[in-house]
């Protein structure tokens, strides 16, 4: 009778890891995206909660300079090393990245709203600030007159309202 119910148990066991086969060979459970800098990549989290590890870097189909994840983990904005655009990279869909018309040359600072919706992008080099609304689906493109350099910002998720902060400046909007 044991043995029956050994062999019960571990016929159950099979199955059970069958149907995880999948799971595993795709590397396990995904918990999202991260902008690793010190590789200049967008590298998956894989793994559980206390126990994930980075893994290979995601092929954009082009050298990245520096990226955002969204919130919702299904994008990036990211910027082309090799021409300074600004892109649109897929994440859970096969999807090419896509140029973003109008948008900053090389900007260095990136922040996303809540839902990431919308996104703030700078460019410490020419002073300039730009508001994204529409992602990632229907991208548009507004030019903000700030008048200073923000070291800190956030934009709300339908781009109305942003708040930004620049060092020395005593000042936020």
């Amino acid at each position: 009778m044991r043995l029956l119910l050994l062999l019960l148990g571990l016929s159950a066991a099979a199955a059970a890891f069958a149907d995880n086969a999948p799971l595993l060979r795709s590397g396990g459970p995904l918990l999202g995206f991260t902008y690793d800098a010190n590789l200049s990549a967008i590298r998956p989290i894989r793994g559980i909660a206390g126990a994930a590890l980075l893994g290979d870097p995601v092929d954009p189909g082009f050298p990245i300079a520096l990226a955002a994840v969204s919130p919702s983990q299904d994008f990036a904005l990211a910027v082309s090393s090799a021409d300074g655009t600004l892109r649109l990279v897929y994440l859970t869909s096969a999807q090419p990245a896509a140029v973003l018309n109008g948008a900053l040359h090389s900007p260095d600072r990136m922040a996303f709203s809540p839902s990431g919706s919308a996104a703030i992008v700078c460019s410490t080099d020419s002073g300039r600030c730009q508001a994204l609304t529409g992602l990632p689906q229907n991208p548009a493109v507004q030019d903000l007159n700030l008048n200073l350099t923000p070291t800190c910002m956030a934009i709300s998720d339908d781009g109305t309202a942003i708040l930004v902060s620049a060092a020395g400046s005593g000042q936020g909007w």
